[in-house]
């Protein structure tokens, strides 16, 4: 009996001790995540105005990683609304970096950015910023149409018109009577031509581009352009 009683104690106070030594590393690996996270916030502000995306990104990881630990401590509210808007300034980074290798058909600029968006856990900037740069191109080829369009109806021999002023005032009434197009009125005799022409351009601009992102991104060409 006394024996037993002895095993089962000592069992307790190893099993005391072990919980003890659990609680001391928790807490030094949080106060390590703490001191990263403060040294990163620091570091942070630095390479942000280096202007260095690939550093941003892996710097953001970092702090990411860390602060995942201590999220539920309301002390450190704080540190999460930084990252949060380090993320938008990464966005914003981002934006003309990817912008200028779409336009390009710059294959290693491009896959360069997407891997630094996915090393900072942004994957999802590569995609918004990418859908955006597309969204802008078509609207440019809309107005491009609608531009043709006004020039065609000044050009017409019953339109008479007399100097350059004139000129400039008809194409834009026309500009803007186009924009103003309602779905009621869209196929008039003179919005036909005008979708006609922008169908053909569009059609050609994304399988243009469809044929460059499935060579390039293969993995996400339909889910920029879809």
């Amino acid at each position: 009996g006394v024996e037993s009683s002895g095993a089962e104690s000592a069992v307790k106070a190893i099993a005391e001790a072990d919980r003890v030594v659990r609680n001391v590393e928790e807490v030094r690996d949080v106060l390590r995540r703490v001191a990263n996270a403060e040294r990163l916030s620091q570091r942070l502000e630095t390479v942000f105005t280096g202007g260095d995306l690939s550093a941003v990104a892996d710097t953001l990881a970092s702090l990411r990683e860390c602060l995942s630990a201590v999220n539920h401590i309301p002390e450190f509210d704080q540190k999460m609304k930084s990252l949060q808007t380090a993320d938008k300034k990464l966005e914003e980074m981002a934006g003309p970096v990817l912008a200028a290798a779409l336009e390009a058909h710059d294959k290693a600029k491009l896959l360069d950015a997407s891997s630094v968006l996915d090393r900072a856990g942004r994957h999802d900037v590569f995609l918004e910023q990418s859908t955006k740069f597309y969204a802008q191109n078509i609207g440019n080829l809309w107005s491009k149409c609608m531009v043709h369009q006004a020039n065609t109806e000044m050009e017409r021999p019953e339109k008479s018109v007399t100097s350059k002023s004139d000129a400039e005032q008809e194409q834009q009434n026309m500009t803007t009577k186009l924009k103003s197009t309602t779905k009621v009125s869209l196929l008039d005799a003179k919005s036909i031509p005008l979708l006609e022409a922008f169908f053909v351009e569009l059609f050609e601009f994304i399988s243009r581009e469809k044929r460059w992102l499935a060579s390039v991104v293969p993995d996400r060409d339909t889910q920029i352009l879809a």
